[in-house]
C-alpha cells in the first residue's frame, strides 16, 4: 500500500440531534499490513448532508458527524487543531463564504452492547435499483463489523414487501447475537423485490418492536431503514410530520433512526426523520456505495464519532449550491474529502 494512504481514514456523516459532549486529543497507532482486517475501511466515505441548525437563517450554524479511523478501525478523535473546513462553489471555485469550526466534541455509546433492527426495502423497484442484491452483502458486512467489536451485539432483519409474510414488517430474523452471523445472513439472503414503499409504517413497526424486544438498560438500541424510493403506502396516521409522528416516537423511546437511501429518494423528508430522531441520513448514488455506508454506520454505532459544529459566513440563501472540504491531519499526513450540497 502506498505511503500516502497510510494512517488516518476519514468518513463523514451528518446528524441533527446531538448531545453536548467533551472532546480531547487521542493518539494514533498504525498497525502493520499483516495485522490489517481484509474488510477494513480503506476509503473515505461521505454520507448525507450537513444538518443545519433550526436557526441557521440567523446563526449560519450546522453540524457534521465525523468518523476518523486508523487502519485497525479505531477511532481517531478530531480536535480544533487537526480539523479544518473550507467552502467553495460546486465547481470548485472561491465561493465568498468562509467556514469556521466552532466546537469539536464526541458522541460515544453509553453501553458496551448494541441492538439494531434493520428494515429493508423489498418493493418492486429494488429489482432495477439493486439487481445484484448488493444490499445483502452490505448487511452482512455490517454484521461482521459489529461482531468484530462484540459478538454479543444483536441484529434483527425485517423487510417491507408483499411477497411473503407481513407486508409492512416481515421479520425474517428476530434479534440474534452477531456471533450467529450465519443465521442473520440467511435472513439477508431472502430479501426480494415485490410491492410498494410503506416506509413510515415499517419504521414505526421497527421502533415499536425494538422497544418491546430489547432492554434499554442492556443495549444501545437503534433502527436502520433502507429504501430506494419515496414513501407511498404507509397507514395515513404514520407520517414524519403529523398524525402518528414517527420521529416523535423514536425520540420518546430513545431509539434513533438511521436511514440509508439509494438513488432518487425524498431527501428532505429522510433528513428530517433521521435527524429529529437523533439518527443519520446517508445517501448512496449506486448500489456499491451501500457496503461502505453500512460499514461506517456499524463502526460509528460501536465506537462513536466526532461531532463538529460549524458556522458559515455570510449566511447563504436558500437554493445556494456549495461544496465543503473537510480535512483532518495525522502527523505529517493530511486527508480530505469534498461534499456538495444545496442550502434548503
Amino acid at each position: 500500500m502506498k505511503a500516502q494512504v497510510r494512517g488516518l481514514l476519514v468518513a463523514i456523516i451528518c446528524v441533527a440531534v446531538l448531545l453536548p459532549l467533551g472532546c480531547s486529543k487521542k493518539g494514533v497507532t498504525i498497525p502493520t499490513a499483516a495485522s490489517m482486517d481484509p474488510d477494513a475501511l480503506y476509503q473515505t466515505y461521505i454520507m448525507g448532508v450537513p444538518m443545519l441548525h433550526s436557526d441557521f437563517a440567523t446563526s449560519g450554524q450546522f453540524d457534521l458527524a465525523v468518523i476518523g479511523l486508523t487502519f485497525n478501525e479505531n477511532v481517531y478523535w478530531a480536535t480544533t487543531d487537526n480539523a479544518s473546513l473550507n467552502m467553495m462553489t460546486s465547481a470548485g471555485q472561491a465561493s465568498g463564504y468562509t467556514a469556521t469550526i466552532m466546537n469539536v466534541a464526541r458522541r460515544v455509546p453509553t453501553l458496551s452492547q448494541i441492538a439494531v433492527q434493520i428494515v429493508m426495502d423489498g418493493s418492486g423497484s429494488m429489482a432495477g435499483s439493486d439487481p445484484d442484491y448488493v444490499r445483502r452483502a452490505a448487511g452482512n458486512l455490517f454484521v461482521s463489523k459489529l461482531k468484530k467489536r462484540n459478538p454479543n451485539n444483536m441484529v434483527a432483519v425485517a423487510e417491507f414487501s408483499d411477497s411473503t409474510g407481513d407486508y409492512y414488517f416481515d421479520q425474517h430474523r428476530d434479534f440474534t447475537a452477531v456471533s450467529d452471523s450465519a443465521s442473520i445472513a440467511a435472513a439477508f439472503n431472502v430479501l426480494g423485490a415485490n410491492g410498494s414503499t410503506p416506509l413510515y409504517t415499517s419504521i414505526r413497526r421497527g421502533i415499536q418492536h425494538t422497544d418491546s424486544a430489547v432492554s434499554a438498560a442492556s443495549y444501545n438500541r437503534s433502527v436502520i431503514a433502507f429504501t430506494d424510493g419515496w414513501e407511498n403506502d404507509s397507514y395515513p396516521s404514520d407520517t414524519a410530520n403529523g398524525g402518528f409522528n414517527v420521529y416523535t416516537l423514536a425520540q420518546t423511546k430513545g431509539i434513533p433512526v438511521f436511514i440509508v437511501g439509494l438513488g432518487a429518494v425524498d431527501v428532505p423528508s429522510m433528513i428530517r426523520l433521521a435527524g429529529y430522531s437523533g439518527g443519520v441520513f446517508a445517501q448512496a448514488s449506486v448500489p456499491n456505495d451501500l457496503k461502505g455506508i453500512f460499514a461506517v454506520v456499524a463502526v460509528s454505532l460501536t465506537q462513536g464519532y466526532n461531532v463538529i459544529t460549524c458556522k458559515v459566513n455570510p449566511i447563504p440563501p436558500s437554493g445556494t449550491n456549495l461544496r465543503y472540504v473537510f480535512t483532518m491531519k495525522s502527523a505529517d499526513n493530511m486527508y480530505f474529502r469534498y461534499v456538495d450540497f444545496t442550502i434548503p
